[in-house]
């Protein structure tokens, strides 16, 4: 059992004019057994999210999906969700048996350590398993292309109802919208979500 202290201050007022404020949108689990802090609903009930007219319910909050999440450190991030719970292989519970850290957790914790100062975070689902089938990954391209970038992912098909004035149909990186300060879009599970294959993991070995 962790303890965790969080000291009770929302973040800055939104500043136009920075440039180190980046805005996260990609695959990642949320952390298990881990509430909603008291600060994070609080920024989405000042945001409309908790009582205002795109109100969420509780198991969307809770879940943090499709929902803008400021964060001011990598300490914050990784409380929140599980950036090292990525499924190694297939039919595999990401809990049990062999994982490897998400492409979300490696762009954050370099975003921070390389000096960002707050990421915004908009999961958008929870990762595949990284040793997927090539055939898997042709089957579900378009519906991971989809939450990411809702109206380029392929326009043969319908795309999801969207309104810019209308956060209820924000999906993605449509989320930009009302994100006024963020000078940086990263997409981290772009690159995996087109590939064919994955790519060849890397090892280390003592000689």
């Amino acid at each position: 059992m962790s303890l965790y202290f969080e000291t009770a201050s929302l973040p800055a007022p939104a500043a136009p004019n920075r440039t180190d404020v980046a805005c996260f949108i990609g695959f990642i689990a949320r952390r298990r057994g881990v509430p909603l802090p008291a600060t994070v609903r609080e920024e989405l009930r000042l945001g409309g999210w908790v009582q205002g007219p795109w109100r969420q319910g509780e198991d969307a909050l809770q879940s943090l999906e499709n929902l803008p999440v400021t964060v001011e450190s990598w300490e914050a991030f990784a409380r929140l969700f599980a950036w090292e719970a990525r499924a190694l292989k297939p039919d595999q519970a990401a809990d049990a048996g062999d994982t490897c850290t998400t492409y979300m957790g490696a762009a954050v914790r370099s975003f921070f350590a390389r000096g960002g100062k707050r990421a915004v975070i908009v999961r958008v689902g929870d990762p595949w398993p990284y040793l997927e089938s090539s055939v898997r990954r042709t089957v579900r391209r378009r519906e991971r292309l989809v939450r990411l970038v809702p109206d380029f992912a392929d326009r043969s098909m319908p795309a999801h109802p969207f309104d810019p004035t209308d956060p209820r149909t924000w999906r993605g990186v449509y989320h930009l919208y009302g994100l006024r300060e963020a000078s940086l879009l990263c997409l981290p599970d772009l690159p995996d979500a087109c590939a064919v294959e994955p790519a060849a993991p890397q090892s280390s070995v003592a000689r």
